[in-house]
């Protein structure tokens, strides 16, 4: 089972990083607006929440659970940009692959929930 769930620890990885990415943001001295730094460190914290509220969900509903974590780590895969900062830079590509996995994981899951067709 863990060779196959992989990436849900990985996701959670990737939703702690996108968090402090965020906060380290706000408290860098970039010289960047300040209005600009709080919208990111909410959207960072927002997708952040939205993977760790997927992880919570799949207990319940895994596809659901499965697609609300693909969801919150594509704005990771952005970080790929970042390639001068290669920790940053791992991140992003991490993120291609949960996404990935965690949406191939969500199809599977509403496959195998499709009601069966029992004629009368």
């Amino acid at each position: 089972m863990w060779k196959q769930k992989w990436w849900l620890f990985a996701a959670g990885l990737i939703g702690l990083a996108m968090a402090v990415f965020g906060i380290g943001n706000l408290l860098g001295d970039d010289g960047g607006p300040l209005y600009g730094k709080i919208v990111a460190v909410a959207v960072a914290v927002a997708f952040a929440g939205l993977i760790f509220g997927g992880l919570g969900v799949r207990e319940g509903n895994e596809a659901r659970g499965s697609l609300m974590i693909g969801v919150g780590v594509l704005p990771g895969t952005l970080l790929i940009a970042l390639f001068w900062f290669p920790p940053v830079a791992a991140v992003g590509v991490l993120s291609i692959f949960v996404a990935w996995s965690a949406f191939v994981d969500a199809a599977r899951q509403r496959r195998r929930m499709q009601p069966i067709d029992v004629p009368d």
